[in-house]
């Protein structure tokens, strides 16, 4: 699905937002972090924009990253203290 998709119930369309995400990440920093990034290391790319799909993507790996590391949490505790 896209970020935005009309609603079909009524005659006219009406914007309905889909996937806004959990706000595990800071979407301007990491926007700003992949284009600084890209700069660097790619000399010969220009870089201007990063698409909201990427971010998504990102989102996600964060997420998965989280429940990895809660999965393979020894069951001792009440603090998160082990990472992967």
């Amino acid at each position: 699905m896209s970020e935005c998709e009309y609603d079909t119930k009524d005659k006219k369309p009406e914007k309905v937002r889909t996937n806004t995400g959990l706000g595990l990440i800071n979407r301007k920093h990491c926007r700003d972090f992949a284009l600084r990034w890209a700069q660097e290391k790619r000399r010969g790319c220009n870089f201007q924009r990063v698409s909201k799909q990427y971010l998504d993507d990102i989102e996600t790996k964060v997420m998965m990253l989280i429940q990895k590391s809660i999965d393979s949490h020894r069951s001792v505790g009440k603090t998160i203290t082990d990472f992967l």
